[in-house]
């Protein structure tokens, strides 16, 4: 009786290199179970072995690398076995049609899929500053900081600041690694290099024209801000916003358009040094 392989598969380990990997057999009898794990980015050893390096057809490569003990205990059933979906199903991974790749790779995709599930609870509570009004944000803050006594003070002004702006800094930054994906920082990690390499030579780079866009739109936010600086500064705290506003508030508009304008300027200038920043990025890395 021929087996069922939409239930099992196998899985065989092997060499290639220097690298330990396991290996699954994915063609139309066990598409099913080879669904069930990851096709991650492969070294330039592994994508030419990809073919056919056991006589088992195509197939699709873990890193031990990635895997802890508990899973390797799943995935390896003394060298060759079979696994049944029921098995990798209670181990609580989340369910993929055969033309979806799974979320199995421990330093990756699995990782992203549990972020993933908080992920609107997260944007929820980093709107929050935005969503409540700003009266009710600074009279909070100022209740709490009265034991602290700082009320009225640069440090005051510059949590303030911080809190408010927050949420659009982290929309950026969220939205950007949403795009740019984990596949570098995971190709990275199995040609050997540690995750603070990663960091320095990948997602950093990967980042920074968001971390500019997302400076410049926090700058001009914390820049044109009135009431919170008035109310948490105490007045001590002199901004451009803060001269600016008395004499547009009495009708002094002379002296006022001149502060305007001053304020519109000091907003170009910025906008066009972080356009200046990108591209000098983006020249740097073309080369």
């Amino acid at each position: 009786m021929e087996e069922n392989f939409s239930e099992t598969f196998v899985m065989d380990k092997g060499t290639v290199g220097n690298t330990n990997y396991l290996a699954i057999p994915f063609n139309s009898i066990n598409k099913a179970g080879a669904a069930l794990v990851i096709n991650t980015i492969l070294s330039p050893e592994m994508q030419s072995s990809k073919a056919n390096p056991l006589g088992k057809g195509d197939i699709t490569v873990i890193e031990e690398a990635f895997l802890n003990t508990e899973e390797k205990a799943l995935f390896v059933l003394n060298n060759e076995g079979t696994i049944s979906i029921e098995t990798l199903e209670s181990k609580r991974l989340p369910e993929f049609s055969s033309e979806v790749v799974p979320l199995v790779e421990k330093f990756g995709e699995r990782k992203y899929w549990v972020v993933n599930r908080g992920r609107h609870l997260l944007r929820l509570l980093l709107m929050t500053p935005l969503i409540v009004p700003i009266v009710s944000v600074s009279m909070g803050i100022q209740i709490n900081f009265v034991p602290l006594g700082i009320v009225n003070s640069f440090l005051a002004f510059l949590i303030i600041h911080i809190v408010l702006a927050i949420p659009y800094a982290v929309w950026f930054i969220m939205d950007s690694f949403q795009l740019i994906g984990l596949g570098r920082e995971s190709q990275e990690i199995q040609l050997g290099a540690n995750r603070w390499q990663v960091f320095i030579h990948i997602t950093l780079p990967d980042l920074l024209p968001t971390l500019i866009i997302a400076g410049g739109f926090v700058f001009i936010f914390s820049f044109s801000q009135y009431f919170v600086t008035m109310f948490l500064g105490g007045g001590q705290i002199r901004t451009l916003t803060m001269d600016m506003f008395p004499y547009i508030a009495s009708g002094q508009r002379a002296i006022g358009s001149v502060y305007s304008i001053l304020f519109l300027v000091i907003l170009i200038i910025s906008l066009l040094i972080g356009k200046q920043l990108i591209k000098k990025y983006q020249k740097k890395k073309e080369f």
